[in-house]
């Protein structure tokens, strides 16, 4: 199915920089040309195929390819059940965030959907159907600093927003997701002969009261390429790669790092890094036994600052003393959370012996996250961090 693109703001000819080179322009001022264009795209999915032939993927390399590839074992070779058992742990976590399809044989990722490969796919497309003239044209003019090389060239567009359309539009809610972004592309003569490009893409949350809380962090992206490598069109192969992928609530992360590590014999080898991390958190909802018994339930939709969805008076922000008891059972949640026990006699309520002051009360109310890679290995079990390389 094709997308549907609506540009907010035309390009005028006036950008194309094959068209004419004024003098009193700096190369400064045409590489940031057309930075305030307003992109605005909707599409049925985020996918990313290879071998589609209604959305050809062309050059583009999913951002864990080869980190994928790594984490299958080679033709001949086996891992113990052990060892499986904490690959495959790895690749579910990875999956939350990158919904990635895996081709067990050789690792190849034949599939993704998630906005840092969609965005990075649709900049460099060249598929008349999904190309996006703005990042079209930010490429052309990057392209065009790197052969002037006389100054600092960037592009830097925060005017994005690209939506995933609902597809069960008569199940009676809405599911739409919207993402507002950043794009920005920088060339640098005077430091290294390389090219630069970041991707922020912050899922909007339109329910939430407050405006500035309305933005949610959970993609950036960047790459590094040599200058003489990248591509005024299509895919521009990286030197260096990152993204950090965030949860919505700010408690999981994980972080990708794939680029070269120099040999003592001076060749590089390229070296693919996954950073697993999670947090411990207060845990999520207030009790509403008293307002309405029905809403106690452990998946309650509250805004990201904190009120209540619906409350509009702001008498329902939380703070600490506000968070269920993580030992409290919920009808959806039939166990009881894994508690952390206060760090110090600060944090068990009461007041202070010495100011008479209130202190906080985090006895019963503080989750204890951990990941497991193992269901029997203790070694593998209650871990906060995860470096796979």
């Amino acid at each position: 199915m094709k997308a549907s693109l609506s540009i907010g703001l035309a390009l005028s000819s006036l950008f194309l920089l094959s068209a004419c080179d004024p003098a009193h322009q700096t190369t400064s001022d045409l590489c940031s040309a057309g930075e305030n264009v307003a992109v605005r795209a909707t599409y049925p999915n985020f996918e990313v195929e290879l071998n589609n032939e209604d959305k050809p993927i062309g050059e583009y390399k999913f951002f864990l390819n080869d980190i994928a590839r790594g984490l299958t074992p080679v033709a001949g070779s086996s891992l113990s059940s052990e060892e499986e058992e904490a690959r495959t742990n790895i690749l579910n976590f990875i999956n939350k965030y990158m919904h990635y399809t895996i081709n067990p044989s050789d690792g190849t990722v034949t599939k993704a959907e998630n906005p840092i490969d969609f965005v990075s796919w649709l900049i460099a497309s060249t598929d008349p159907d999904f190309v996006i003239d703005a990042f079209q044209q930010a490429l052309q003019q990057i392209s065009f600093g790197i052969q002037k090389d006389d100054g600092v060239c960037n592009y830097n567009n925060s005017n994005i927003l690209l939506i995933k359309e609902d597809a069960t539009p008569d199940d009676g809610k809405d599911d739409t997701v919207r993402y507002k972004g950043t794009l920005n592309l920088t060339y640098t003569p005077f430091r290294r002969d390389f090219v630069q490009q970041s991707i922020i893409f912050n899922q909007e949350d339109v329910s939430a009261a407050d405006p500035t809380r309305r933005l949610l962090t959970p993609y950036t992206g960047f790459f590094q390429a040599d200058a003489s490598d990248f591509k005024s069109a299509g895919y521009t192969p990286p030197k260096i790669r990152q993204a950090i992928i965030n949860d919505l609530k700010g408690v999981e992360s994980l972080k990708i790092d794939d680029g070269p590590i120099l040999q003592n014999d001076g060749s590089d080898r390229n070296l693919g890094q996954v950073f697993i991390e999670t947090l411990n958190t207060y845990c999520e909802e207030k009790s509403f036994a008293v307002r309405d018994p029905s809403r106690i339930n452990a998946n309650l939709d509250r805004d990201r600052d904190g009120r209540i969805d619906g409350d509009t008076n702001g008498d329902n922000i939380l703070d600490s003393s506000d968070y269920k008891t993580c030992s409290v059972v919920y009808a959806d949640s039939p166990d009881p959370y894994s508690v952390r026990p206060p760090a110090k006699e600060q944090c068990t309520g009461g007041t202070d012996s010495t100011t008479g002051l209130p202190q906080v009360n985090e006895v019963d109310k503080v989750q204890y996250r951990e990941i497991n890679l193992s269901s029997t290995n203790d070694a593998l079990r209650g871990l906060k961090r995860i470096r796979v390389e």
